[in-house]
């Protein structure tokens, strides 16, 4: 099956990205520097790069377009959503402790990473499309390996 691209939605997913990972820093460096309401800035970065990397991912999705009749189960999408808010969430935990040793590093990698690949194979479980979906299991593993450079690189 072909389809093209909506350029228009590739640059809004692109913008969205930028934006979110502006905004996620920004509550990242407030998270390192408060003393008081530690929760509330974890809360608001978790929200801000949980939601910004899903809209990114989402919008890019429906920048592919296709000649076939597509809808989404709400409650995986809504699922997929929680998953990279709770995976951002912890990444930012453990990157805004006092001493970050390569240890915590690691960690918050494979937690970003995690909860990129559950956020994105869920948003492709919640597509209801005729014919299914088949995956092609080394490329989902190639795009596990993705998550963790693009975690690992955001984390350093």
């Amino acid at each position: 099956m072909s389809g093209h691209y909506d350029y228009g939605l590739v640059l809004i997913s692109y913008l969205v990205a930028v934006l979110a990972g502006y905004s996620a820093l920004y509550f990242g460096a407030q998270l390192t520097r408060a003393i008081s309401r530690r929760a509330l800035w974890l809360g608001l970065g978790a929200l801000t790069m949980g939601t910004g990397v899903w809209t990114m991912h989402f919008v890019g999705m429906q920048a592919q377009k296709m000649a076939m009749t597509l809808s989404y189960d709400l409650w995986l999408t809504l699922l997929s959503w929680l998953a990279a808010v709770t995976a951002s969430g912890l990444a930012l935990q453990r990157i805004a402790l006092p001493r970050i040793s390569p240890l915590q590093i690691g960690a918050s990698t494979v937690f970003m990473a995690s909860g990129i690949v559950i956020m994105h194979y869920l948003g492709m479980e919640a597509m209801r499309l005729a014919p299914g979906l088949q995956y092609n299991w080394p490329w989902v593993a190639v795009s596990v390996v993705i998550a963790l450079a693009a975690s690992a690189g955001a984390m350093i």
